[in-house]
């Protein structure tokens, strides 16, 4: 059985050659069907997420990247401290876990989304139970 060559290795290798996509069509299909992106797109029209732990505020470019946007999405943020992007959040809440739960006065929400936040906590399955509380029959959870 015969493999490729090493020139035919090189070649398709070489920085020079065109590609076939743009820079911006390579990030869109990078992260149009990833997890956080069909998460947020499959959620109902209105809904309310909770992006809990908020990291860069990257939730917030996915309500309205890639298209088609989903303006009526309603987005809080919860974070220990007011971090980048935190501010294109609907409403912002800041806290620690779990001396300051969330709260929004009493909201309930439709979907949380809670991405590199777990890891980084004592008790996780204490914070599962929270976010299961929190979302009604039907609603969405995201644990990464």
């Amino acid at each position: 059985m015969s493999g490729p060559t090493r020139a035919a290795a090189a070649a398709r290798s070489d920085p020079a050659q065109a590609t076939l996509l743009s820079f911006a069509a390579a990030v869109h299909a990078f992260h149009a069907p990833g997890p956080r992106a069909r998460f947020l797109r499959t959620l109902p029209r209105e809904a309310t997420v909770l992006d809990d732990g908020i990291g860069d505020g990257s939730l917030t470019i996915l309500r309205d990247w890639p298209a088609p946007a989903r303006p009526a999405l309603r987005l809080f943020a919860w974070a220990g401290t007011r971090g980048q992007g935190f501010d294109r959040y609907d409403a912002r809440e800041v806290g620690f876990w779990p001396d300051h739960p969330r709260d929004f006065g009493g909201l309930r929400l439709g979907a949380v989304f809670s991405a590199n936040f777990i890891e980084q906590i004592d008790d996780p399955p204490r914070f599962v139970a929270w976010a299961a509380g929190r979302v009604p029959a039907g609603g969405r959870l995201y644990l990464q």
